[in-house]
């Protein structure tokens, strides 16, 4: 779930998390309230994800391990962010709720990026070599099959946003 919010993330998508009473999920939660009362539910109990997540990882935890551990968890979602006046508000806000130095959580949310940076490159030059490779044997031809190979990963993405996002 993590790893798809991540994603969302990396699109753009301003992510809210909401809970709801134990025992009841949205349908069970939606007959027992009128549209009014689950609007104004929602309103009220809807958190950010990245303070959601600050929450689920680091309240009551205090082996430091495991806390380092939720920080770059919590950092590297932040990375993720394309915003860059968004990302600094988040840091910003992690720093103060962490008690940790704000250019302490800068310098690891830039090695996250640098790192991504650096793996997209390296990933690209494979592709070339590869299909450079690939071209020396046999001729390309661009067949519909060929195509939609290559777009599969893309549609299988945008179809499990879509879902996330309706339900």
């Amino acid at each position: 779930a993590m790893r798809g919010t991540d994603m969302l993330l990396s699109e753009g998508m301003n992510l809210k998390v909401l809970l709801l009473p134990d025992n009841d999920d949205p349908d069970s939660f939606a007959r027992k309230h009128t549209a009014e009362e689950f609007r104004n539910y929602i309103a009220e109990h809807q958190t950010d994800f990245i303070e959601f997540k600050t929450r689920l990882l680091l309240d009551g935890e205090n082996d430091p391990q495991k806390r380092a551990e939720g920080i770059d968890s919590i950092v590297n979602s932040i990375s993720l962010i394309p915003n860059q006046i968004l990302r600094d508000t988040y840091i910003h806000s992690c720093a103060q709720r962490l008690a940790i130095s704000e250019n302490t959580l800068i310098n690891q949310m830039n090695r996250f990026i640098r790192n991504r940076q650096e793996q997209g490159k390296t990933a690209t030059q494979q592709q070339q070599d590869t299909t450079s490779n690939a071209e020396q044997k046999t001729p390309h031809v661009n067949t519909p099959a060929t195509y939609a190979m290559k777009n599969q990963d893309t549609k299988v993405e945008w179809m499990l946003m879509q879902a996330v996002i309706r339900h």
